[in-house]
């Protein structure tokens, strides 16, 4: 759960915190710069990362499958010849059969909101759809992070009655995710390699899918493809023989 206040604090740090890139997806950003890149944006939202990346490709499709976020993309964004919104999901790209896109983009671990079944078509989905010499960036939630640790607000030194409250208010939502997850043994969790968990991070009422990296490895080569480079919320590369507790992790991987 810290690792999500992390991400928080990283995203309002920046001028325009509702477009803020991650440092995994500015490495992505730095790779693709200057080249003539055909892009398919899975789970675009309300265009966060269509704002960067768009402008950048010859050809962008962002595809999300809530209208209204569509709609926010297409004002935030705009559409023309080259940069398109699409409303779908992952587990059916039928409509863009044979594109060969260069990059397939599925960010802050949309992947994770779809049931394990449709995971596995949805990653088979992506390979069809991607070139030979392309590349597929997703992030997801990490089974190493279970049992979750308590969440708790930054000191405020100079305003402790405000920390006071933050704290206070804090209190209520970790119990609720100790309680709702307590039934839940870590240690078979990591034997079968996946969980579904309720977190919070959706509400109280869906669970996201959380996975160990080896087997996150084995997924994708079960789907066609290589596992080129794992990292952390800090753009560091991660060793998936000694993962860290992250909540989430970023994988890049090339078609096989």
């Amino acid at each position: 759960m810290i690792d999500r206040l992390k991400l928080k604090l990283l995203l309002t740090r920046s001028h325009r915190p509702d477009v803020a890139l991650l440092k995994p997806e500015r490495l992505l950003l730095a790779r693709i710069r200057g080249r003539q890149i055909r892009m398919l944006d899975l789970g675009v939202g309300s265009g966060r990362t269509a704002y960067t990346f768009a402008p950048l490709c010859t050809e962008y499709i962002g595809v999300e499958s809530d209208g209204e976020q569509i709609e926010a993309s297409r004002k935030l964004v705009g559409e023309s010849p080259s940069v398109s919104f699409a409303e779908g999901g992952a587990r059916d790209l039928s409509a863009w059969a044979g594109a060969r896109f260069d990059v397939v983009l599925y960010s802050l671990n949309g992947l994770d909101t779809i049931e394990p079944e449709g995971r596995r078509k949805a990653l088979g989905q992506i390979r069809s759809v991607i070139a030979d010499d392309g590349i597929f960036c997703f992030s997801s939630h990490n089974l190493e992070a279970f049992p979750f640790s308590p969440s708790w607000p930054d000191a405020l030194p100079h305003r402790p009655l405000r920390w006071a409250w933050r704290i206070g208010r804090h209190v209520p939502y970790n119990l609720r995710l100790q309680k709702i997850n307590r039934d839940h043994d870590a240690g078979e969790l990591r034997a079968r390699g996946w969980a579904e968990l309720v977190d919070g991070t959706r509400g109280f009422d869906a669970a996201n899918y959380y996975v160990l990296p080896e087997i996150a490895e084995r997924q994708l080569q079960a789907a066609g493809f290589r596992l080129e480079a794992a990292y952390d919320l800090n753009g560091g590369l991660i060793d998936l023989h000694a993962p860290p507790r992250d909540a989430f992790i970023h994988y890049f991987a090339i078609p096989i």
